[in-house]
């Protein structure tokens, strides 16, 4: 748990702290990125998660102790590490095509790193930054909400302490 930050709320439907294998775990990717596809895009995707051969997926929010920032990271862990490329390369392409969100911040280090923010809206009082990455077999997803203005370098140092740990993990003693 980063300083500064607890537990935050559940997430659609899961826990605030949990993982999945299996079976359990593709359906927990096809429910995420298939929210508004067509059928014939969602197929593509069923095509493109069943060749992830994916080992398992964990998620978890925090809430900043302030109160207001909420971030939720979902890392899913596939053996095929060509089809986590891919599967990042389309959901960019696909969200890129949309042309509805704006650039987000660069994540220093992390080249496979995209992140997208909502346009500016001055109705809305909330603020969004969404970013996903790969390492090799790992997918990750993160999404940051809060008042506006959102500091971007808060997101991008906690999406960067995560991808510093997937890419370098550490000994264990």
């Amino acid at each position: 748990m980063p300083e500064g930050y607890r537990l935050g709320p559940d997430l659609a439907g899961l826990s605030n702290d949990g993982e999945a294998g299996g079976e359990a775990a593709v359906a927990a990717l096809k429910e995420e990125g298939g929210r508004g596809l067509s059928a014939k895009q969602y197929r593509r995707l069923d095509a493109l998660i069943g060749k992830l051969k994916v080992r398992g997926v964990a998620h978890r929010s925090y809430a900043a102790d302030s109160g207001d920032l909420v971030l939720s990271v979902r890392v899913t862990q596939a053996e095929d590490a060509r089809t986590v490329r891919t599967l990042h390369e389309q959901k960019t392409a696909l969200l890129e095509a949309f042309d509805v969100l704006d650039k987000g911040p660069k994540i220093d280090g992390h080249k496979n790193a995209t992140c997208y923010r909502l346009p500016d809206d001055r109705e809305n009082p909330v603020d969004s930054i969404a970013c996903y990455a790969y390492e090799g077999g790992t997918s990750v997803t993160f999404q940051a909400d809060g008042p506006k203005p959102l500091r971007a370098a808060t997101v991008t140092d906690l999406v960067k302490q995560q991808l510093d740990h997937i890419t370098s993990p550490g000994m264990s003693v």
